[in-house]
């Protein structure tokens, strides 16, 4: 809040107690401030061979977003949602090597890219899948720090 006097220290306030307290204040910050900054995930090193998936939750105990860094078969590496698009359930639990992600709910599956490969009972459905029930990418940089 700008009173026009912020060059002087003397004008200053605190902010408001319930800035601290509001529990729905918290909640747009962890979405405006938090889950748009840069977090680090994983070295990459952990993925260097194809198939090579690995499991992260972005501030865990805070934010709490599952994701995977997967690479795939053309050496691509990936930043998904770890959240089957179908009933929300987490897809990988811990590091392993992948052909595919398998959700273990209904069985869908979805390439080490996101994109949905199967979904048991869906078979010659029209339009399936759709952009929807391919998993979420998260942008993602990779740097080298020395």
């Amino acid at each position: 809040m700008k009173t026009g006097n912020e060059d002087n220290i003397g004008s200053m306030r605190t902010l408001p107690s319930m800035f601290y307290k509001d529990p729905s204040l918290l909640e747009e910050m962890k979405e405006m401030i938090f889950a748009r900054s840069w977090q680090l995930v994983t070295d990459v090193d952990r993925l260097k061979a194809p198939g090579q998936v690995v499991p992260h939750s972005v501030m865990e105990g805070f934010l709490n977003e599952p994701i995977i860094m997967t690479r795939d078969a053309d050496d691509q590496l990936h930043c998904l949602s770890n959240v089957c698009t179908h009933r929300g359930n987490l897809l990988v639990e811990g590091e392993c090597h992948a052909q595919s992600l398998r959700c273990r709910y209904h069985g869908r599956r979805f390439s080490l890219d996101g994109q949905m490969v199967t979904a048991p009972g869906f078979e010659g459905v029209a339009d399936f899948p759709a952009d929807s029930d391919h998993l979420q990418s998260v942008p993602f940089a990779s740097r080298r720090i020395y």
